[in-house]
C-alpha cells in the first residue's frame, strides 16, 4: 500500500437482534456530584431492537462494579434467556471428550432448566467466579463481600453483615443520655478565686503549707543565720500568692524566665512580682514546696511509686469530679508531661513534641475539654490499679480505658479514643458497662475483613460498612491507596453527612476525638511550668494548669458576660495575690518606692491604715529614721505623726494650730 493513501474497509453485514434485549449497548456518564448514597456515575443500558433505555447509579466505574450492576438490574426472564444461550454456546464449543467428563446429572437427556430464582443465583455465582479470576493478576482485594453476597468475613472468621439490621424508628436505649438538671447555685458567679477553690480546695492548700514548713525547717539548718526573713515558715495566704504569681507568669509568657528577670527593678521586670514577695522568698518557696509528708514517704514508696504526689493528685481529681457533670461525649487519650530529670517512669513517645516525659492518662469531656478523670502512669501494672483480677488479664489499652471510665459507668455516654485503645472486645465490654464506643482501628486487627483494607481499586471518598447486632465497622478512603477504619457501637446505619458528604461515623469522630489534645494545647498556651529537676514539682505545675482550665469551664457555665481565658487567669491571679498585697502595703521595712507602687497597684482595693499603737503626743523615748526622707540620708527624729504615729522629721512635717489638732 502506498504511503499517503487510505483504503476503505469493505462493507460487512451485521447481525440484527431478533428479540428484545438480545443485544444491548452500555455506556457510563460521569463523574458527577456524589449523592447521599455515595454514587457519582450513571450506567446507561439501551436495547438495540426496541431502543428502550435504562439507567443505574454507580459509586465508581471499576471493572467489578459495572458488571455487578448490570447483572443485578437484569430481570429473571432475561437471566433465563441468557442462561439458555450460554448452555447452547457451551454445547457448540465443547468437544466430545470434554463433554463426557460432565456429571451424569447434566449429561442426562431429560435435563431441564430449574426454577428462575435458582438459575439466577447460579448465574450470579458463575459471574462472581469470573470476576474474581480476572482480578487475580492485579489485586485480590476487591470492594465486594464473600461469595454469599451478604456478609464480610474477617481473618479470624468474624462475620460482618453488608446491610444494617432492621430497626424501629425509635432511638436505642443505649444512645439516650439523661443528664441531671444543673444546680442553680452553679450558674451564679461566686468569684474567680471561689471557682478555683472548688478544685484546689483549702485542705489541699493546708497540706502544702504543713509539708512545706517541714521542708523549710530542714532547709534552715544549712544557714548560719537561720532567722532570716526569707527562711521563715509560710502560711496559706503566702502560698496562694505564690500560685497567683505562677498564673501571672503563664499569662505574661515568662514561666521559663530567670527570677532575676522577673524581679528586675530597671524597668524590664514585672512589678507585680516585687509587690507580692521578694525574689529570694520566691525561690525559697519553690525549692521547698512539698505535696506530702516527708517523714513517712519511704514507707509509702514500698507500695506506691507515686507516694510524693498520689494523695495530692487523687484529691484534685476527686474535686474535679464532684463539681462538674460531663456531657454525653467523652474522650480518652494520653497526655505527655515534658520532663527529662531523674525519674523511674519517664517514657519515650517519638510522635509527641516533647519526646520524653511522664505519661498521664486522661478522660475528658469531648466538647468542653474538662479533665474529669486521670491517673499517672508509673510503670508496668499501673493501668490495672483498682480493677478486678479478670480485667487485669486484658490488654494494657483496655485496662486503661476501664480504669478511666469507672465514674461514668451505666450512664449511656459515648467514649471516643484513637487506635491505640480501640478493639472489638473493648467495644463489646463497654456496652456491658452501659457505655458506647467510637474510635479508629489498627489494620492488624484480625476481625477486619480483607475488603476493608487499602486497595488501589477503591475510589477516593468511597466507604464500606459492616454490621453486627451491636457494632458497625467502617472503611473510608480519604486519598488514593489509603483507608481509615473505625469501629462504633453508637451508629447502626450507613448514613452520610449532607454537608461534608462523609460518613456520619467520620464526622462524629472528628468532633469528639480532640478533647485531651485541646487540653494539651491550652496548657502550652498558658503554662505555669518552670524549669525543675524534681518530677513531683513538674506534676504540681501541670495540676495548676489543669485547675485553671477546669475553673474556666466552670466559669463558662455561670451567667453573665464571658471573658477570654487569658483575662480570666489575670483576674484569678489578682484575687490570689490581693491578701498578700494588703499585708505589705503598710510594712515600714519595705522601701518607700515599693510601698508607693503597692498603693498604686492596689488602687480601689487599698485597705485603711492600721490604728496607731501609741498616743498622739510626741514621743521622746526613741529616735528612728524618718519614713519620708530617703534612706541614704539616715535622718533620725524623735517626732511622730499625730495620725499614723510614725516617725517623721520636722522638715517633712507641717505645723497646725492647737484647735485643728483638737478636731483631729
Amino acid at each position: 500500500m502506498k504511503q499517503g493513501k487510505c483504503t476503505k474497509q469493505p462493507m460487512t453485514l451485521t447481525s440484527t437482534a431478533s428479540t428484545a434485549f438480545e443485544k444491548v449497548f452500555l455506556d457510563l456518564v460521569g463523574p458527577l456530584d456524589r449523592d447521599e448514597n455515595g454514587n457519582c456515575y450513571i450506567l446507561t443500558l439501551q436495547c438495540e431492537l426496541t431502543k428502550y433505555i435504562e439507567a443505574y447509579p454507580l459509586p465508581n466505574k471499576e471493572a467489578v462494579t459495572v458488571p455487578e450492576a448490570y447483572i443485578a438490574s437484569t430481570s429473571n426472564s432475561r437471566k433465563r434467556n441468557l442462561t439458555e444461550k450460554l448452555i447452547e454456546q457451551w454445547l457448540e464449543e465443547d468437544n466430545e471428550h470434554e463433554f463426557s467428563d460432565v456429571d451424569d446429572e447434566v449429561a442426562d437427556q431429560h435435563f431441564t432448566i430449574e426454577e428462575e430464582e435458582h438459575v439466577a443465583s447460579e448465574i450470579s455465582e458463575v459471574e462472581e467466579i469470573e470476576i474474581e479470576t480476572s482480578s487475580e493478576g492485579t489485586n485480590r482485594s476487591t470492594n465486594t463481600p464473600d461469595s454469599n453476597r451478604n456478609r464480610y468475613r474477617g481473618k479470624n472468621g468474624f462475620v460482618w453483615s453488608v446491610t444494617d439490621f432492621l430497626r424501629t424508628s425509635r432511638t436505642l436505649a443505649r444512645n439516650i443520655v439523661s443528664l441531671p438538671r444543673q444546680n442553680p447555685d452553679h450558674t451564679r458567679f461566686p468569684g474567680y478565686e471561689a471557682l478555683w477553690l472548688k478544685l484546689f480546695d483549702d485542705n489541699m492548700i493546708e497540706t502544702i503549707v504543713s509539708c512545706t514548713n517541714k521542708k523549710l525547717e530542714v532547709y534552715r539548718r544549712q544557714f548560719s543565720n537561720y532567722s532570716k526573713h526569707e527562711l521563715r515558715d509560710t502560711n496559706a495566704v503566702e502560698i496562694r500568692s505564690l500560685f497567683g504569681l505562677l498564673y501571672y507568669s503563664s499569662v505574661f509568657k515568662c514561666n521559663d524566665a530567670d527570677s532575676n528577670y522577673l524581679f528586675a527593678t530597671d524597668g524590664t521586670g514585672h512589678e507585680i512580682f516585687r509587690c507580692v514577695m521578694s525574689k529570694y522568698r520566691f525561690n525559697t518557696l519553690l525549692n521547698c514546696l512539698r505535696l506530702d509528708n516527708i517523714d513517712d514517704r519511704q514507707e509509702r514508696l514500698e507500695t506506691d511509686p507515686l507516694a510524693a504526689v498520689s494523695g495530692f493528685f487523687d484529691k484534685f481529681i476527686a474535686n474535679c469530679q464532684a463539681n462538674y457533670t460531663p456531657g454525653p461525649y467523652t474522650c480518652v487519650d494520653e497526655m505527655l508531661l515534658a520532663f527529662k530529670g531523674r525519674c523511674k517512669f519517664v517514657i519515650y513517645m517519638p510522635k509527641k513534641p516533647a519526646k520524653y516525659g511522664i505519661k498521664i492518662m486522661v478522660l475528658s469531656d469531648a466538647r468542653e475539654s474538662y479533665v474529669y478523670n486521670a491517673y499517672i502512669y508509673h510503670g508496668k501494672g499501673s493501668d490495672g490499679v483498682g480493677l478486678p483480677e479478670a480485667e487485669k488479664k486484658l490488654s494494657v489499652p483496655t485496662q486503661s480505658v476501664l480504669r478511666l471510665i469507672k465514674p461514668i459507668e451505666n450512664t449511656n455516654r459515648n467514649v471516643t479514643a484513637d487506635n491505640w485503645f480501640s478493639s472489638i472486645p473493648l467495644a463489646e465490654m463497654l456496652l456491658k458497662k452501659g457505655l458506647t464506643y467510637l474510635g479508629t482501628l489498627k489494620k492488624n486487627k484480625r476481625e477486619i475483613p480483607p475488603e476493608f483494607m487499602p486497595s488501589k481499586n477503591r475510589a477516593v471518598e468511597s466507604s464500606l460498612h459492616g454490621f453486627t447486632k451491636d457494632l458497625t465497622l467502617l472503611s473510608f478512603v480519604p486519598k488514593k491507596d489509603k483507608a481509615v477504619i473505625l469501629i462504633s457501637s453508637c451508629h447502626h446505619s450507613a448514613s452520610t453527612d449532607t454537608e461534608t458528604r462523609k460518613p456520619t461515623i467520620i464526622v462524629d469522630y472528628n468532633h469528639t476525638k480532640g478533647g485531651v489534645d485541646e487540653i494539651d494545647k491550652k496548657c502550652a498556651i498558658y503554662s505555669c511550668s518552670r524549669k525543675t529537676r524534681r518530677w513531683p514539682q513538674a506534676i504540681f505545675y501541670r495540676v495548676l494548669d489543669i485547675a485553671g482550665i477546669n475553673a474556666y469551664v466552670l466559669y463558662g457555665q455561670c451567667e453573665g458576660t464571658k471573658l477570654r481565658r487569658g483575662d480570666f487567669l489575670m483576674h484569678l491571679s489578682r484575687e490570689l495575690v490581693l491578701p498578700a498585697l494588703k499585708q505589705r502595703v503598710y510594712n515600714e521595712k519595705l522601701p518607700r518606692e515599693l510601698r508607693l507602687t503597692l498603693r498604686r497597684v492596689l488602687g480601689q482595693d487599698l485597705p485603711p491604715p492600721p490604728l496607731p499603737e501609741s498616743s498622739n503626743e510626741p514621743s521622746t523615748s526613741s529616735r528612728k529614721l524618718c519614713r519620708i526622707c530617703p534612706s541614704k540620708l539616715k535622718r533620725q527624729t524623735r517626732f511622730v505623726c499625730c495620725i499614723c504615729a510614725k516617725h517623721i522629721c520636722l522638715q517633712c512635717s507641717s505645723q497646725i494650730c492647737v484647735d485643728c489638732k483638737t478636731e483631729l
